[in-house]
């Protein structure tokens, strides 16, 4: 089959001599006239959603279509096939025991360019993992797999020092990402404190838990309460959603943490500061 250079119109009698031709005359590689007569000048990328490019084999064989050691995540489900796994582990630890096989970057730091040159890869290619799950979407972990993870799970979260550190997690979470995504109740008690000139921090932690807003010069906290979520007795004198029993809860938590700080918590209604904003601006500027 004969192929015409797109540089000079030169014919070629087979991709040997087009090859070969584009590396003398253009000084293209063989992998990219391959890339540009071949694959429309589209390069290739692992089939497994990784983005990373395949192996070159040839101007006849093209590209591998997967990443050394990557066509098991789409096979054999990312190393999910039982026995696939267990012949794996005994090769893998016969070789490591023989010293056939080492750890590549054991004792390396990111000063080794083949560190650095890994670490390059993965942050060129941001989608990376995005595309990997959708490659292997609809593939089913084996029950055994899954029964290992729920049991790990199970262990972990049983243990209270977890429980906490995920709270505390996600309250530093709330307070750096989402400080800025107030309710309708914060904002208009935010409006008021505005108008009376008065200096505050939103959203303060203190002890792992955040408070609505806090007042630097008088070391004063302040919640704005909702009626439902907070159970206001004049509208709703009983907790009967379980949201209502855990916030509930979670308050007289808060009021514990503020009573050992000897800090001074104040808390406002929904309905007053909805039907009554003036009687809360003077209870507030009467109290500072």
């Amino acid at each position: 089959m004969q192929h015409i250079c797109k540089i000079c119109n030169q014919e070629l009698k087979n991709a040997q001599s087009l090859s070969a031709h584009c590396r003398t005359k253009h000084k293209m590689t063989s992998e990219d006239v391959y890339i540009e007569y071949f694959l429309n000048g589209i390069t290739p990328t692992c089939a497994c959603g990784c983005d990373e490019k395949p192996n070159y084999l040839g101007i006849y064989k093209g590209f591998v279509k997967y990443v050394h050691g990557h066509a098991s995540r789409v096979n054999n489900n990312w190393g999910h096939n039982s026995e696939a796994h267990r012949k794996a582990s005994e090769t893998q630890k016969k070789l490591y025991k023989n010293g056939e096989l080492v750890i590549w970057n054991r004792g390396l730091t990111i000063s080794d360019e083949r560190v650095k040159r890994n670490t390059e890869g993965m942050m060129n290619h941001p989608t990376r993992n995005e595309k990997i799950s959708k490659a292997l979407k609809g593939r089913k972990r084996p029950k055994e797999v899954l029964d290992k993870l729920n049991k790990g799970m199970l262990e972990y979260w049983s243990k209270p020092e977890n429980c906490e550190q995920r709270r505390l997690d996600q309250v530093e979470h709330l307070r750096t990402r989402q400080i800025n995504k107030k309710s309708k109740l914060e904002q208009r008690f935010e409006n008021m404190l505005a108008e009376l000139n008065i200096q505050f921090i939103n959203q303060h932690p203190l002890n792992g838990y955040l408070y609505d807003f806090y007042i630097p010069k008088h070391n004063l906290l302040i919640e704005v309460d909702g009626d439902w979520f907070h159970c206001n007795p004049d509208v709703h004198p009983e907790a009967i959603h379980e949201i209502q029993k855990f916030v509930k809860e979670n308050d007289e938590r808060k009021n514990q943490v503020v009573k050992d700080n000897n800090i001074t918590l104040l808390r406002f209604w929904e309905k007053d500061i909805n039907d009554n904003p003036e009687m809360i601006k003077t209870k507030l500027s009467g109290y500072l």
